[in-house]
């Protein structure tokens, strides 16, 4: 921590002080440097210079807590970002994208890749959408062993007769992978408006770039913290929505959910 504060004082005219100012007020440097909050605590002997410095000033405290804190400092990456103007909230707020979202965008000749997390699977929500549009049940291939001369026959056949299709543990099919760029390319003249390819993997180094060049990407990482979590659970169409609330008979379940 000293060395930081070392080299904060000879990299920045703004802390040109601030090893005397620490040595003259220690004990309110030492309470500041105790929260367990350090960053949402006015800053001993600085705060109202930070304040007036409009521009740079969330900046200029980033770089103290990072120098003192620096279990403090993604949250205060986080803060900087969110008081920058040129980004703003939109940049550290999580977003719930829903299955209906990604299929707005989605175009026959471009597939869309689900890149996972341990845990996450966007299979339900899939299948439910269809079922919401529908259309007949999506072919699900599960990508293994001897599994890519069923998959490629269920990608013709969604060509044809413009249905879903649905690859799952694209990882564990690289060969398929790497033939698919092709594949696209050569049937997309062919494929019927209502054909949808769906990709699912876990993060692959050897995964091929330019499928996913070609294709939309969606990441589904678990949420981040409680309110992450709840705010992912309550967008309609992730978890909770008016018609699985309808399938379930218990009423106290609804009870407990409106509670919540």
């Amino acid at each position: 921590v000293w060395l930081n504060i070392i080299q904060l004082r000879e990299s920045s005219q703004f802390y040109s002080d601030l090893i005397d100012d620490m040595a003259s007020n220690e004990s309110m440097w030492k309470k500041w440097y105790e929260e367990n909050q350090p960053e949402e605590v006015p800053i001993p002997g600085y705060e109202q210079q930070l304040t007036d410095q409009t521009d740079i000033g969330s900046f200029l405290k980033l770089l103290l807590v990072r120098c003192l804190r620096v279990d403090r400092s993604i949250l205060m990456c986080k803060e900087f970002i969110r008081s920058t103007k040129e980004m703003g909230p939109a940049f550290v707020e999580p977003v719930t994208d829903t299955i209906e979202m990604v299929y707005e965008d989605m175009e026959p000749a471009v597939p869309v890749i689900f890149l996972l997390s341990r845990g996450a699977d966007p299979t339900d929500g899939i299948i439910e959408l269809c079922r919401k549009k529908k259309l007949p049940a999506p072919a699900v291939i599960s990508l293994g062993e001897g599994q890519e001369p069923v998959a490629l026959k269920a990608i013709n056949a969604g060509v044809v007769n413009g249905t879903w299709v649905l690859l799952q543990n694209c990882e564990l099919g690289l060969g398929l992978m790497n033939d698919m760029e092709a594949i696209i390319i050569k049937l997309k003249d062919s494929m019927e408006p209502n054909f949808r390819l769906f990709i699912t993997a876990l993060p692959h180094p050897e995964f091929p770039l330019g499928l996913l060049q070609m294709c939309s990407k969606v990441t589904n990482d678990p949420p981040a913290g409680l309110r992450a979590g709840l705010l992912r659970s309550y967008t309609p169409g992730v978890m909770v929505d008016q018609d699985r609330l309808e399938r379930v008979d218990t009423a106290q379940w609804r009870q407990l959910l409106f509670a919540l």
